[in-house]
Parts: structure tokens; C-alpha cells; sequence
């Protein structure tokens, strides 16, 4: 096999992979993690412990209706907006999810773009009344008192890390449905 040295350049975004640091005693935060187990033996509550304590800034909750209410008093501590959890059997969840990821990245785009135009602003004038008959296009950089302020982001310029939380709940083995029979009616099989 011969090797063909290229002259391809890539760009990043700005952050390296992995950013996010985690206590050494914790997981990663770019985890996959699958909780199994019979109702009642404290999936819900190992996932939302673990989510609180590795401190995401987004929580997207796909979750049967009834199983957010029943489980409120733990989801609350996530802080999960109620834009963000959806029900699983809703076909557009994906597109969704992918919506609020492109608004956070958006975001952070919009805002790294105006530190940029700050910088040059403040390159180009001494004093922000020079600006005369320019000075509404650039008024968001400006404060009451006459000063350049710099723009906020909400998670300080970087990433925000996000969570989706998936809650499916599977039929006891000894109530699944054959193709073409409705629930009610299959037959108990032995586990």
C-alpha cells in the first residue's frame, strides 16, 4: 500500500474533544450508559443522581408522559425545562433534539463572532463616540455610561454540556406480542 501525503488542512471548532473535566471517581461525561433492570430498583434514581453530579447544563428527557409525572421529584433536581422532554412515541423527537443542539451551537457561533467584532471595534476607535453616524450598528457593544461592554454567553463561552435522558419502559417478557396480535391478547409465555 503506498501512502500519498496530502496537503489537507482541517479546521476545529475552536474546542478540543473531551473538554469537560469529571472528577476522577466519575464517569466521563461523553458516556453512553444503559441502566437494566425489574420496576422499582432504582434505575430512575441511579441516572438522575449520576446526571446531577456529573452537572449538565441541558437535560433532555425522553420519557413516557407518565413516568416523568411519576418521577417529578427526581427530575426536578435536573432542572429540566419543559420544552425539553418529549414523549418517545412522537415521530419528529429526533429533529427536535437536533433543533435545540443546533440553537445551543448557534448560540455559542453568534457569540464568538461578536467577541470577534469587539476586538475589532476596539482595534478601529479610541472612543465609542467617534463612531458618529455608525454608532446604532453597534450599539449592543455599548453601555449607558459610554463604555465597550463585552457580550455574554450563558454557559461562559464554551460548550454547554447536554444530556439526553431516555426512559423506555419494555414489556415483562411474558407480555410480548406476537406480530399481529394486539396486547391484550397474546399469550403468557414463560420467562
Amino acid at each position: 500500500m503506498k501512502i500519498v501525503k496530502t496537503n489537507l488542512k482541517f479546521k476545529t471548532s475552536g474546542n478540543a474533544p473531551f473538554v469537560y473535566e469529571t472528577p476522577a471517581e466519575h464517569i466521563k461525561n461523553h458516556t453512553v450508559m444503559v441502566l437494566c433492570g425489574p420496576r422499582g430498583c432504582g434505575k430512575d434514581h441511579s441516572a438522575t443522581n449520576i446526571i446531577e453530579m456529573l452537572k449538565y447544563d441541558v437535560v433532555i428527557s425522553i420519557t413516557p408522559s407518565g413516568s416523568f409525572e411519576s418521577n417529578h421529584a427526581q427530575y426536578k433536581r435536573l432542572n429540566i425545562q419543559p420544552e425539553h422532554v418529549f414523549d418517545p412515541d412522537d415521530p419528529q423527537v429526533v429533529q427536535k433534539i437536533t433543533n435545540i443542539i443546533d440553537s445551543l451551537r448557534d448560540d455559542l457561533l453568534e457569540y464568538r463572532q461578536k467577541l470577534k467584532m469587539l476586538k475589532e471595534l476596539k482595534a478601529n476607535i479610541k472612543n465609542p463616540y467617534d463612531l458618529h453616524e455608525n454608532y446604532h450598528l453597534f450599539s449592543e457593544f455599548i453601555g449607558l455610561d459610554g463604555n465597550l461592554v463585552t457580550p455574554e454567553h450563558k454557559y461562559g463561552g464554551r460548550y454547554p454540556k447536554v444530556c439526553v435522558l431516555h426512559v423506555l419502559r419494555l414489556f415483562p417478557c411474558s407480555q410480548i406480542p406476537f406480530p399481529g396480535q394486539s396486547l391484550h391478547s397474546c399469550p403468557r409465555i414463560p420467562c
